[in-house]
């Protein structure tokens, strides 16, 4: 599974559920169609980071990751297995299997994502959405102060988060 992959999918799940819950709350606040639009573009790109940052949190900062024990090609995964070749590739594969019932296979998984060098490329992916939602939340035009609420809500989706990077540095 590639990243563009699981970025489509994280978008279609959580993004696609974002723009409908905010669109939702725009059309009964009586929001014309152009607004409504923009709140369903904001919803759309802010779940989309949120999944994104929940995947990797998942993986850097909880003790015990869901997603390797399920077996989930999250988006630092994906860009690792897009990074390696060959023998590295499958050994790799490997091991992500390993994990899910192996928790020092786990812990070599992290560090093996941590040396591919794809954390910044995720923290990239993430801010590539937080941007869209704030462009989207501009175009909307939210009044206050809802407006600086779903400033903040946005402000709060980054990654790594300092508890995260103490885990990474911990687990390299």
């Amino acid at each position: 599974m590639s990243a563009a992959a699981v970025t489509a999918s994280v978008a279609a799940k959580a993004g696609d559920g974002g723009a409908l819950f905010a669109s939702l709350a725009a059309t009964l606040a009586g929001a014309d169609a152009d607004r409504v639009e923009h709140y369903g573009s904001f919803g759309r790109a802010l779940g989309t980071a949120v999944q994104l940052v929940s995947d990797c949190d998942d993986l850097f900062g909880a003790p015990h990751s869901r997603d390797l024990a399920a077996g989930t090609r999250t988006l630092p995964i994906a860009f690792t297995l897009e990074r390696l070749q060959g023998p590295e590739r499958d050994e790799f594969a490997v091991l992500l299997d390993r994990a899910r019932t192996e928790a020092g296979a786990g812990v070599t998984v992290r560090q093996r994502i941590a040396e591919a060098g794809v954390l910044p490329l995720c923290a990239f992916r993430v801010e590539v959405y937080r941007q869209q939602a704030l462009a989207a939340l501009a175009a909307a035009g939210p009044c206050e102060p809802g407006a600086a609420w779903l400033k903040a809500m946005i402000g709060l989706c980054v990654w790594p988060r300092r508890a995260t990077a103490t885990a990474q540095v911990a687990s390299a």
